[in-house]
């Protein structure tokens, strides 16, 4: 005679503790692509140096941070609420404990997040979208090592006779000009899917994927529109910030010089990020000693880098 089938409760207890699980956090966060972002980064939490799986791009951190945020807030509400801890004392002591699981591993979640903010994951310079030597360096290497088989352009930008503004006008006007610089330069990059860092004081790098042929058109352009929209002191006078001289003087727009490199396709994956910097810096040292300043130079891409 066949031994009576013992009926697991297994089942009915998870049932309960998802019930549970969806009080304190509704799926449609919990499933969200932002918390799902927040996990993979509160597991590794290393900021930038995270895994392969887990996106870097600060304005994607910046969503996981708010959905992880989110979460915490709602779940410390639903859990100290009356209603569940009333339902949440008549819970066995092994489905307590799992349920409490789960609520630590939210307020985990948004402690993770919190203390990689605060160890400056998302670092910018004054304007936000362009970022700083660090930030601009990590999303660099992450860009290029999702961008095999498509093309790049690295450029290092350098504002011409920047010095003299300072000592003609004060360094107040020298912060004008570099934010105006930057607040048009991100624009453009952000126009042709790049971004921006500022790695000097009148230095800036710039990523887009578009091959640098093209990048070097689109930045002549560029570099002649902003001449001449800075050609007048009209922008200067309107912040309002005090000038040493006479800002009647100022008579020439701004300008730059520009040092690339990059390919029409990506062959090979560049560990080393070094070796690039030094191309795009060779570039703006033989445009400003050859060409003169306000040029481009393109610096062809070795086989092997």
């Amino acid at each position: 005679m066949p031994s009576p089938r013992v009926r697991s409760r297994t089942g009915f207890s998870d049932r309960i503790v998802m019930r549970f699980r969806s009080r304190l956090l509704p799926s449609v966060v919990r499933e969200s692509d932002g918390y799902q972002t927040a996990l993979k980064y509160a597991v590794h939490q290393r900021g930038y140096r995270l895994g392969r799986n887990v996106v870097t791009d600060p304005f994607v951190f910046n969503r996981a941070f708010r959905a992880a945020d989110r979460a915490a807030r709602v779940a410390q509400e639903r859990f100290h609420s009356s209603v569940f801890r009333a339902a949440f004392g008549l819970l066995p002591a092994r489905m307590k404990e799992r349920v409490l699981g789960e609520y630590r591993t939210i307020l985990k979640t948004a402690a993770a997040l919190r203390r990689i903010q605060a160890r400056d994951l998302v670092q910018h310079h004054q304007t936000p979208s362009v970022y700083d030597k660090r930030a601009f360096t990590a999303l660099l290497r992450e860009s290029l090592r999702n961008g095999l088989r498509k093309p790049f352009t690295l450029a290092m930008v350098d504002l011409d006779d920047f010095k003299q503004v300072n000592s003609l006008f004060g360094h107040g006007v020298g912060d004008v000009v570099l934010d105006h610089f930057s607040n048009a330069l991100s624009r453009f990059a952000k126009n042709h899917g790049g971004f921006v860092g500022r790695v000097g004081g009148e230095e800036f790098q710039i990523y887009l994927p578009i091959p640098p042929e093209q990048t070097q058109k689109w930045l002549d352009t560029f570099r002649n529109t902003f001449r001449n929209d800075t050609h007048r002191a009209d922008f200067i006078r309107r912040s309002g910030v005090p000038v040493i001289g006479d800002i009647d003087q100022w008579n020439k727009g701004v300008s730059f010089t520009v040092g690339m490199t990059g390919a029409r396709e990506l062959h090979q994956n560049i560990r080393e990020l070094k070796s690039l910097f030094s191309l795009v810096q060779r570039g703006l040292k033989e445009g400003k000693s050859r060409e003169g300043k306000g040029t481009s130079i393109v610096i062809d891409l070795p086989r092997q880098v």
